[in-house]
């Protein structure tokens, strides 16, 4: 586990202010330090045992994954302070229904900010046990972030690589799957972009919400049921509660969008 690093002042929210590009960030060399997972995928940021996060008895446990920038926080742009953060409307309050049906809660993030050299891992990390501690406190402990450092285009040295994590891929679940003993079929993911439902299709995930933000039409499309806030997803969490999870297609399996 990783030790929390308090601090840091948390902003009002004033409305999804999607794909803004930061200012101001000066790029600087990065080392590729950690351990790597048996996929290749990096060690996630975990800050409380297992049980805490609900990771009781056997399994398989069903998970809540999440994407972070534009469903966790508001994506300002390669957010990676507590001063520039901003929670969506209803995370908690989703995070808190899903833990009370029997999820565990697991974040998977494209982070190209690291491979741009925008901010290292280490900083990354401390600011997501920060992250972990704000969803503790408020009463649903995130079992684990996974995310991918890489981009194959904009990537600095070494992390300029065409990766099987970063999202469309789906390195980040598979190894989520695989380590807790997760149970895809039963599992729910949520995303802003259709990158977060491919890659949940691709891991043998069922049910996945697309989060459209206000004004959005919902309906169900291939990609997944769009929404157009996370009190939807968090109704349909509860309603679901006791239902048998749909059956799914082998982990890892490329599965259609549907």
């Amino acid at each position: 586990m990783e030790r929390v690093r308090p601090g840091g002042r948390v902003r009002a929210h004033r409305g999804f202010h999607r794909h803004r590009r930061a200012g101001g960030l000066r790029p600087r060399p990065a080392p590729v330090p950690g351990r790597r997972g048996v996929s290749g995928v990096r060690e996630p940021v975990v800050t409380v045992p297992p049980e805490a996060a609900g990771l009781v008895g056997g399994g398989p446990h069903r998970a809540l994954f999440l994407d972070r920038d534009g469903v966790v926080n508001v994506d300002h742009g390669y957010v990676h302070t507590p001063g520039r953060t901003e929670w969506v409307p209803g995370i908690f309050e989703l995070a808190r229904a899903a833990r009370a049906a029997g999820y565990v809660l697991v974040v998977a993030t494209n982070q190209a900010g690291i491979a741009r050299g925008y901010y290292d891992e280490e900083q990354f990390r401390a600011y997501t046990r920060w992250v972990h501690a704000r969803f503790a406190e408020e009463g649903a402990p995130l079992l684990a972030t996974y995310y991918c450092p890489h981009h194959p285009e904009a990537g600095q040295g070494a992390y300029k690589v065409a990766c099987a994590c970063r999202k469309p891929e789906p390195g980040m679940l598979l190894e989520a799957i695989g380590r807790h003993g997760l149970d895809p079929a039963g599992s729910v993911m949520v995303g802003d972009t259709p990158k977060d439902m491919e890659a949940a299709a691709a891991a043998g995930v069922v049910r996945r919400f697309l989060l459209c933000g206000p004004g959005a039409e919902p309906g169900e499309s291939a990609a997944g049921i769009a929404v157009a806030s996370l009190d939807e997803v968090a109704r349909t969490l509860v309603a679901g509660a006791g239902e048998a999870a749909p059956a799914a297609g082998r982990h890892g399996s490329r599965a259609p969008l549907a």
